[in-house]
């Protein structure tokens, strides 16, 4: 005769047996959906992302998911309450690889970003030192000064060699540019640099510093302006330049104190006395 055993018929199985057996069983589906995200992904689909689970593309898409809880909308409360992503949460061995690394990688990226945001503080500032500007071209002609070449030997005798590109500020007008750059290209072969050795860009910007002429025109008019008494320069040729001054009537020096030179000029003015002509 047949006999159809089953766990129910095993002797001593009762029915809390049964109920630990679906335990078990429940615990074991529990631990493979756990698993689907470091095993390959054999049993469920990722609806988050357009690759297969388990592939490569899947994984580096999912290496850039930052670690820690994500926040989530739960009876009428955002959990966790810090502010943070809300993004699909890190595969179970990314997990692992934050915690046991923890905290690299991440110290070493928020070092990589200060690192970039650096260099880009720094090219810019090598941007502004290699332009050549309106005021180092001639306004009629569009041909390189004298300001202009000697800036130019700078950027090709001083400037690094990864930083050595030459910058022009852009007119807006073709044609202008064109014969600034022409210019430009005609200087650095005079300078015995080949052709195509150091790039060329232009650059819509603004106009940094001024032509030599025109800080020039400032400092006489500022040298010439300046409100009497004045103190002669260091270098004005006057025999009590370097002399000892001595008080005019004798006594200690005091405000107000007429201080004159070996040469007899006044250096302070006492107020309410002319001041001779100069």
């Amino acid at each position: 005769m047949h006999v159809r055993t089953t766990v129910a018929h095993l002797p001593g199985f009762g029915v809390f047996d049964r109920v630990k057996a679906m335990c078990k069983l429940l615990l074991l589906a529990s631990l493979l959906l756990t698993v689907t995200g470091c095993s390959g992904g054999f049993l469920l689909s990722d609806p988050t992302s357009a690759h297969r689970r388990g592939s490569e593309p899947w994984w580096r898409e999912k290496a850039a998911i930052t670690p820690g809880v994500k926040q989530q909308y739960w009876r009428g409360k955002i959990w966790p309450a810090v502010a943070r992503g809300s993004g699909p949460e890190q595969p179970l061995t990314h997990i692992y690889h934050s915690q046991h690394y923890w905290p690299h990688p991440y110290a070493d990226q928020d070092e990589q970003s200060v690192a970039a945001l650096t260099e880009a503080f720094a090219s810019r500032g090598w941007e502004e030192q290699t332009t050549l500007f309106h005021h180092h071209f001639d306004a009629g002609t569009d041909q390189l000064n004298r300001a202009g070449v000697r800036h130019l030997e700078y950027v090709i005798e001083t400037v690094p060699l990864e930083r050595r590109r030459v910058f022009v500020q852009a007119t807006r007008d073709v044609d202008r540019d064109l014969r600034r750059e022409q210019s430009v290209r005609l200087a650095m072969l005079q300078q015995r640099v080949p052709d195509g050795e150091i790039p060329l860009v232009f650059r819509n910007c603004s106009e940094a510093g001024r032509p030599a002429a025109e800080v020039e025109t400032i400092r006489s008019q500022y040298l010439t302006s300046t409100p009497l008494p004045r103190i002669p320069l260091p270098n004005s040729g006057r025999s009590g330049a370097t002399g000892s001054a001595s008080p005019s009537g004798g006594g200690n020096l005091g405000i107000g104190t007429n201080l004159s030179q070996t040469g007899g000029s006044n250096l302070i003015d006492t107020p309410g006395t002319a001041v001779p002509a100069r």
